[in-house]
């Protein structure tokens, strides 16, 4: 698992090495067909965030795996725990219904913003919802 991380970083610019990479594991899915997603630890805050800044970048399964027939997407997300998933869900809903164009996460962070230019929102609980107008 650890070359796949090295090689998905190698792929969005950022240089890893295994031995940076503290442990990796995968871990359930919700769709029994797709691939179980990997979670890797890795040392460097700064290597990380690197990684997460460029996951918009392209990574295609085959420059991974090296087989021409897989050819889906790798998607790069940050992981959350359960309670902090859902308020980001309700938090998307929330700002879809008011008209809010950007919500997202980062460093464990939930933020909103209703537009360009406007002050960003940290959303810490429920009760913050109520500040996306």
């Amino acid at each position: 698992m650890e070359e796949i991380v090295c090689t998905v970083a190698q792929i969005l610019g950022v240089e890893i090495k295994k031995d940076e990479i503290d442990a990796a594991h995968r871990v359930q899915s919700r769709n029994d067909r797709a691939p179980r997603p990997i979670v890797p630890q890795i040392g460097s805050r700064k290597k990380r965030d690197a990684i997460l800044r460029n996951r918009r970048q392209p990574v295609y399964n085959n420059q991974v795996t090296k087989q021409q027939k897989s050819a889906g997407r790798v998607l790069v997300y940050e992981q959350l725990p359960y309670y902090l998933k859902e308020l980001k869900r309700k938090a998307k809903t929330k700002a879809e219904e008011k008209g809010c164009q950007y919500v997202w996460v980062t460093n464990g962070k939930i933020l909103a913003r209703k537009s360009d230019g406007q002050r960003v929102l940290r959303i810490l609980c429920e009760k913050d919802l109520d500040l996306i107008k």
